[in-house]
């Protein structure tokens, strides 16, 4: 049993564990939950015994592997696991990979605070002390202060193992005796040559890793990689008690962290294929630009040897010149029935063939850089290399590249949409042994190329994690287009079985047998009561960055996470904190007059408004974390630098000084600025991040619930209950003609058609005999979000029930929740990971009468949410508060 799963078996005590501040307050990103799973990980593995299948106590390894899927943000915990290892005493440490390409954008990411992906935070404090990084050459001699980072390739780590090889101020071996040094290596499935052929060798990287180890016990070694190799035996073998994480494609991708990949073959030649894919990258730019997202996307034309490469390169220019309305009108027309990325940009495109023909000539246009020949050693355009570095810059005006081998390790960007196959071969082949298929070498990069692309294009809608697929559950939505990367080559049946296969066998892309299902509003609902329908309302509550807090008028009447957020800076009730002045004064005493003439330290207190101004600018001057755009983000109502400084007048601090008399020279004033600002800066950076929940809850129409969706479901699809497709024909409540439900919410449907809407002696049902009308059940397919000011998150209720009675319009929250997710007590949901949804439907009715109570008008409205619904342990609490809501129990 590996490590990983023995980690797993501890996973609710993992998650329990806090990222502390030293770490979360020194990155520039936030961490995501699973790069907290990974740091919590080591924490825990640390400090806690860890037990085997026998009850045994294992000891734990010095050398841990995190196997993290491409894109995943490994740079990060990397810089995470700096800080932690920091705090715990060690300052050295060598980062290694295999190529020299990764580590100049390492030095960037760690080293260059103007770095576009600097991972730290502009400054970095640990226990009151201001840390440096410094990039150092070899461990002699280093501030003992500050982070010493050595960046190489595997290369100059295994010439110290290699005495031939050792030159003047290099590192030895010796120099580690003393030296307790953290090894960071990056790309690790690199390091274990020796390993995976089952054979000692002396002279390898592994072997020299491993020598550095070991010469003092204190020394770390952290591997990284996406692709272990875990599937050799040996290599397996190796980690079986190092690999502390895996965190592989399939679940980044379940996780929706990563684009939606599909194969996209076309049955025509060469030709058609690129034009074909040209179109799907400009639709996507349209999209994008249709919903205010600035797009470039990028297009890889991926051929198999340098001269085909420039030839397809040359080709594509006499295509492009030639391009004209008429060829695209023909291919535009070359449509089927299907509901694919290409039939999407025909109908997108189709009578607007003029316009996008000058479009494509100019966006794709050979001679202005916008299209890319690379080979390793062209050198057609002085540039090149920095356009290749920037793909995803504002600036950079790259649409296409034709290449050979590209994406390759350490090579990231997020704007690239499609890879276009232009060659014909196949290697792939069946095992004689297994009689399954074997993937050959060539597919196997192909689907490597493949995952590497597929990073996902953060865009920002409100409400959604901008890191994160938004459209999963409706493929009709159209920005559904730029969460997807098409891997397109020429139609041949074989090839397309082999390299889906691969890649469903890499965790690119699902295995699961996916039905791609309509929804569709019932047409009879349509034709009736579809008008009366779309001009009800439902109620919804949002979440907002502070930074972004710009609706002054409903500050009355919004709550926030901490009742002592503020919009303007407010330091008069702060605690008043020691300041101590460093003096250089010196002092003559006599050995026997003893201590009678020994300064006793004082301590005054100031009042910061009593600094003056120009000394108070100097020190904001001083401080990156002061500008006043991230003050701005921190107290949105701030108008002015002026203003933050009144306001940081109000700070009163007492200082510490052995001088007789409260004088202070303006080296003394700005050092008390200074250590002022110091401390107000975790303060500062907390406000930046603080978001606000609103109690105040807005109409929206129910124009919202779309009348056709488009999902792809499989009922081996969640991991906590299977979904399975339920049609709803004989309900003329239930507004959808069918839908995809668990269990719990099937069990809802029918409790509430049989108790709820059957007919009665009296010809009604017992919600129209207590004067129910106008009754619509919808299941919410992501159209209504609300936010907990419980908890800051947002969620879908499963359920949207409308009804009115005496005028009055309600809309009802339902929620059916599976065993899963039950409580410690497993007789309801208090405790459970799910049970602040249920506090918060329980807590909106109360909320929403306190709005309404303030309000002069449109108060014929209710909003009610319900308990969770569970056919074993909590209906008969549903029932009797429907009941209660409805009246049903009078």
């Amino acid at each position: 049993m590996t490590l990983n799963i023995l980690l797993n078996t501890h996973k609710r005590y993992i998650s329990e564990i806090n990222i502390p501040e030293y770490i979360t307050d020194n990155l520039a990103f936030e961490l995501r939950e699973y790069q907290k799973e990974a740091l919590a990980r080591l924490l825990y593995y640390g400090k806690n015994d860890i037990y085997n299948i026998n009850g045994n106590i294992i000891s734990k390894s010095p050398h841990l592997l995190w196997q993290m899927a491409t894109g995943s943000g490994k740079t990060l915990i990397m810089a995470a696991l700096i800080l932690e290892m920091y705090k715990q005493g060690y300052r050295n440490f060598w980062f290694f990979v295999t190529s020299n390409d990764i580590i100049t954008k390492t030095i960037d990411n760690f080293t260059n605070s103007s770095a576009k992906k600097y991972q730290f935070a502009q400054k970095i404090e640990i226990d009151g002390k201001q840390i440096e990084i410094r990039q150092v050459d070899n461990f002699a001699s280093v501030n003992q202060e500050t982070i010493n980072i050595k960046f190489s390739t595997i290369n100059i780590l295994h010439q110290i193992s290699q005495p031939d090889l050792i030159s003047e101020n290099s590192v030895t071996l010796e120099d580690f005796v003393e030296i307790p040094l953290v090894l960071i290596g990056d790309e690790a499935h690199h390091l274990n040559a020796a390993t995976k052929k089952e054979q000692e060798e002396e002279n390898t990287w592994e072997k020299s890793v491993q020598l550095v180890l070991n010469k003092n016990p204190k020394n770390r070694l952290f591997e990284f990689t996406a692709t272990a190799n875990l599937n050799n035996a040996n290599i397996a073998k190796k980690y079986e008690d190092k690999l502390l994480y895996d965190y592989d494609l399939k679940h980044f991708r379940n996780d929706k962290f990563s684009k939606d990949v599909f194969t996209f073959s076309t049955d025509s030649d060469i030709e058609k294929v690129i034009l074909r894919a040209i179109l799907i990258s400009q639709y996507r730019k349209h999209i994008a630009a249709d919903n205010s997202i600035y797009l470039k996307p990028v297009i890889l034309f991926k051929s198999k040897q340098v001269a085909q490469s420039k030839e397809n390169f040359e080709k594509f220019n006499q295509f492009i010149s030639k391009l004209n309305a008429e060829i695209l009108k023909n291919e535009l027309n070359n449509t089927t029935n299907e509901n694919d990325i290409w039939n999407k940009t025909a109908n997108y495109f189709l009578g607007k063939e003029n316009n996008l023909c000058d479009e494509l000539k100019l966006d794709f246009a050979v001679d202005t850089k916008k299209v890319l020949l690379h080979d390793g050693t062209n050198s057609r355009i002085a540039d090149q290399p920095k356009l290749l570095a920037t793909l995803e810059n504002d600036d950079n005006p790259v649409r296409a590249i034709f290449a050979v081998n590209m994406l390759q390790e350490g090579w990231d960007v997020l704007n690239l949409f499609d890879i276009v196959r232009l060659y014909e071969d196949r290697d792939g082949d069946y095992d004689k042994k297994t009689g399954k298929y074997k993937a050959g070498k060539a597919t196997v990069s192909e689907a490597q190329l493949i995952g590497r692309g597929a990073r996902y294009f953060p865009f920002k809608l409100e409400g959604t994690d901008k890191y994160k697929r938004k459209f999963d559950d409706n493929e009709n939505q159209p920005l559904r287009v730029i969460e997807q990367m098409h891997y397109h080559c020429k139609h041949i049946s074989r090839y397309i079985s082999e390299i889906r296969q691969t890649l469903i066998e890499s965790g690119i892309i699902s295995g699961d047998n996916l039905l791609e299902v309509t929804l569709k509003m019932k047409q009879d609902f349509i034709d009736g009561k579809y008008k009366k329908f779309q001009n009800k309302n439902v109620y919804v509550n949002r979440i907002i960055k502070k930074a972004d807090w710009t609706d002054w008028t409903d500050i009355a009447i919004i709550e926030t996470l901490e009742q002592d957020t503020m919009f303007l800076p407010d330091f008069s009730k702060d605690d008043i904190f020691d300041i101590r002045l460093l003096s250089g004064a010196s002092q003559s005493q006599a050995i026997f007059e003893g201590n009678k003439s020994k300064r006793e330290e004082k301590f005054l207190s100031y009042k910061i408004s009593n600094c003056p101004t120009n000394i108070i600018r100097y020190a904001i001057n001083s401080n990156k974390n002061f500008t006043f755009n991230k003050l701005k983000e921190a107290y949105p109502k701030l108008e002015s630098m002026s203003q933050f400084i009144e306001k940081l007048g109000e700070k009163v601090v007492n200082i510490g000084t052995n001088e007789d008399i409260a004088y202070f020279s303006p080296d003394d004033l700005l050092f008390i600025c200074k250590e002022v600002l110091n401390s107000l800066e975790a303060k500062i950076k907390k406000e930046q991040k603080r978001v606000i929940v609103s109690k105040l809850f807005k109409p929206q129409s129910t124009k919202i619930f779309e009348q056709t969706i488009i999902r792809k479901y499989s009922k081996d699809k969640s991991e906590n209950e299977n979904e399975e497709l339920e049609t709803f024909n004989d309900y003329d409540w239930y507004v959808y003609d069918k839908s995809i439900l668990t269990s719990e919410e099937k069990n809802f449907i029918k409790w509430f058609n049989s108790n709820m809407m059957t007919p009665q002696q009296s010809s009604k049902t017992k919600l129209e005999e207590k004067g129910w009308v106008d009754i619509y059940l919808i299941r919410n397919e992501k159209a209504v979000k609300l936010y907990s000011w419980h908890k800051g998150d947002g969620f879908e209720p499963d359920f949207v029930l409308l009804m009115q009675k005496d005028g009055v319009e309600y809309v009802f929250y339902i929620e059916p929740k599976g065993n899963w997710s039950l409580g410690e007590s497993e007789k309801d949901f208090v405790g459970s990971k799910e049970y602040w949804k249920e506090e918060f439907l329980l807590d909106i009715e109360n909320v929403v009468s306190t709005q309404q109570a303030k309000m002069t008008n449109n108060k014929n409205w209710r909003l009610i949410g319900l308990p969770f619904y569970n056919e074993d342990k909590t209906k008969q609490r549903f029932i009797a508060e429907f009941k209660k809501k409805t009246g049903l129990n009078t």
